[in-house]
């Protein structure tokens, strides 16, 4: 049996509106009844041994829009199913307050926090950075006991600023998780793959020198002291359910879904069946990933699957394995 992580989104309504972000941000929100719906279904899948304990990440949209929700179900979902089912909230924690920093303590419900920079970081609907708040908001969570990471984005507005070597001064300072993502960026289409490389590098060589466990940092999908990763497994442990309860096997797929969690009798089973995406089970290994045609290859396994097509002339696919032979090269892999 496995463990089986569905992205659940709380809401596609957020606070921000980060340029990159792939949700509409309308207000549309999760009903109790699609929550009640998504809690019986993991449920009986974990009662009936078809997975062994799923982790829930509560997204959006920002979740703590709409807190009230949604809080009951982590914890009935504990109470039912104890050690076989956690959860995570990704969050751009700017809504804190003590009501949700003690909900997340005392419950031990860890967060994933989008921070892309120090200074220009996100911007709120009035223009304004959230950055000062956010670090600020973080170090309070910390100190109240609390358990979070960092997932940044590369973006033009952290690129070049000097903000990455920043955020690796806060990530050593608290000790922290550490996940830097360039896809969106390199997707979209940018000049600036030179300095995104050289950024990482600074970021890196100044986490060694701090002696921070590089266990705890990745880039993309490469994790420079693990031996072998698979990469996304988007369509096989990972999916996402949205507001109205469709289910699509990765957080940005777009069209049609591939069931809905108010009708759907075995997820997992979904997942299986389904055809329209090519990921998960029907997913077939691009020949620009096999070991003789990619230095990265046994590290990286494909990074995203579904947006990202590999290639020499692909620049994530060229800053990947930039990366992936600087950690080769200063021995961070095992063999």
């Amino acid at each position: 049996m496995f463990s089986l992580s569905p992205w659940i989104f709380a809401t596609e309504n957020c606070n921000l509106r980060c340029p990159y972000c792939f949700e509409g941000h309308v207000n549309k929100n999760m009903s109790k009844e699609v929550w009640s719906a998504t809690s019986e279904h993991f449920i009986q899948l974990v009662q009936d041994h078809v997975i062994r304990r799923t982790h829930w990440r509560i997204s959006g949209g920002e979740p703590f829009m709409v807190f009230d929700t949604w809080r009951e179900f982590p914890l009935y979902m504990k109470k039912v199913l104890g050690g076989n089912f956690n959860a995570g909230i990704i969050s751009n924690f700017t809504l804190l307050n003590d009501e949700i920093v003690r909900y997340l303590v005392e419950n031990n419900i860890g967060c994933g926090v989008s921070l892309d920079g120090t200074i220009h970081s996100k911007v709120d609907i009035n223009g304004n950075s959230t950055s000062k708040k956010v670090m600020e908001n973080l170090e309070w969570f910390l100190d109240e006991g609390g358990r979070c990471n960092i997932l940044t984005v590369l973006t033009d507005t952290n690129v070049e600023t000097g903000e990455i070597l920043d955020l690796a001064k806060f990530v050593v300072k608290h000790d922290l998780p550490w996940q830097v993502n360039s896809d969106i960026f390199v997707m979209l289409g940018n000049d600036y793959i030179e300095q995104m490389y050289q950024d990482v590098i600074e970021a890196i060589e100044y986490l060694t020198k701090s002696g921070y466990n590089m266990k705890k940092f990745s880039f993309q999908f490469l994790r420079p002291c693990s031996s072998c990763t698979d990469g996304c497994q988007a369509g096989r442990r990972l999916l996402s359910i949205h507001t109205d309860g469709s289910i699509y096997p990765c957080q940005t797929c777009e069209g049609d879904p591939i069931a809905n969690i108010m009708t759907c009798d075995n997820i997992v089973n979904a997942l299986k069946r389904q055809t329209a995406y090519p990921i998960g089970y029907n997913y077939e290994r691009p020949e620009a990933c096999h070991p003789d045609r990619c230095t990265a290859s046994f590290h990286c396994k494909g990074s995203c699957k579904l947006n990202m097509a590999p290639g020499d002339e692909n620049p994530k696919c060229q800053l990947i394995r930039r990366i992936h032979q600087y950690f080769v090269s200063n021995g961070y892999y095992a063999h």
